[in-house]
Order: structure tokens, then C-alpha cells, then sequence
């Protein structure tokens, strides 16, 4: 009973974190998050910068990571 209890509590656990990292429908475009690490399994640890512009191309220039709770706007 009480590894189905932990068991429970941890995918209710996760089903918030799931729907509270969800974007507002006015919030710019971004990539796909994960809850608590956001974007950054996504990044090349060794050129971070040459990801984010691929992402830049990719959706003309504004995007939104989250964890970093910034609108990056390149031109």
C-alpha cells in the first residue's frame, strides 16, 4: 500500500509540473520544454551558440526558453 501511494503521489507530481509548464496561446514560439530543465538537455554544451542559431532561423528570429524566463529576439 505504500509504494502505490509514493507511486501516486508522483505521477500527480507530474502531471502538474506538465500542465503548469505549458505556454500561454499570446507567448511567442519556442522549442519543446521538459519540466524543471527547460531547454537545456536541447543545447551543445560545446557551441551553445551555433544551437541557438539554428532555432533563430528556424522561427524567424523570436523565440521563448523557458527556465531562463527570456524573449530572445535576434535579427
Amino acid at each position: 500500500m505504500e509504494g502505490f501511494s509514493v507511486l501516486l503521489l508522483l505521477c500527480i507530481f507530474f502531471i502538474i509540473l506538465q500542465l503548469k509548464s505549458r505556454r500561454p496561446k499570446n507567448f511567442p514560439p519556442g522549442p519543446p520544454t521538459l519540466p524543471i530543465v527547460g531547454n537545456l538537455l536541447q543545447l551543445n554544451l560545446h557551441n551553445p551558440l551555433e544551437d541557438f542559431e539554428r532555432v533563430r532561423k528556424r522561427l524567424q528570429g523570436m523565440m521563448l526558453l523557458f527556465q531562463c524566463r527570456e524573449l530572445l529576439w535576434s535579427q
